[in-house]
């Protein structure tokens, strides 16, 4: 019973007395993830996550880590004082992406009961043509070794359906079969084993 009581008055004194701020710095986001909606493919997305400091003391932003091929920014640069408000922009580009997609930044502060929050920026991509899964593992091969593995794309304008498909510096021997009316399969052979590349899918 005793501890409970301590328990409970640790609680209440990291809050404070009702309508006084907290003794260090806060960052409080507006909200911590964007539904940018449905764009098309090679668009960029971007988004401004604004934020406050209800804290009594300046708030810093440490740092930012945004995930591929996305940039984050923050305003103001310098320190934020209590009361005070900035944003964190967070934009990515898409030219390789399709279907639902997820980017996200990482923010760190000086905010002791928050240093490290994660933004979420989302979009459903529409591409024509797209992977049903963008990247995948050959597993070990040997120098020269022929290894065959597929490749399933689906492919949402019957017009843009892919017709050859060539692999960067010629690793990969490939051909295109169809599988349905909106089912592609891109048969990847290695030729020569190298740590990794790229295959371009053309109609």
């Amino acid at each position: 019973m005793i501890a409970l009581l301590l328990l409970v008055l640790a609680l209440a004194s990291c809050r404070g007395p009702e309508g006084v701020p907290p003794s260090g710095p806060r960052i409080v986001f507006d909200e911590s993830s964007h539904d940018a909606g449905q764009i098309q493919v090679g668009t960029e997305i971007e988004h401004a996550f604004a934020f406050h400091n209800p804290g009594a003391r300046p708030l810093q932003l440490a740092s930012l880590r945004s995930g591929c091929d996305c940039r984050a920014s923050a305003t103001p640069a310098d320190a934020i004082q209590p009361g005070g408000e900035g944003e964190v922009r967070l934009s990515c580009e898409t030219a390789s992406a399709a279907g639902p997609v997820r980017r996200t930044v990482t923010v760190y502060s000086n905010d002791a009961t928050r240093p490290v929050t994660t933004l979420a920026l989302e979009a459903d991509v529409l591409a024509d043509v797209a992977p049903r899964s963008p990247e995948f593992y050959f597993g070990h091969a040997r120098r020269g070794e022929r290894t065959a593995r597929d490749i399933r794309f689906r492919v949402e304008n019957a017009a843009a359906a892919p017709r050859r498909a060539t692999s960067e510096g010629g690793l990969f021997d490939a051909a295109v079969e169809e599988r349905g009316v909106d089912d592609w399969r891109v048969v990847g052979t290695v030729v020569e084993a190298k740590e990794s590349t790229r295959m371009d899918i053309r109609r």
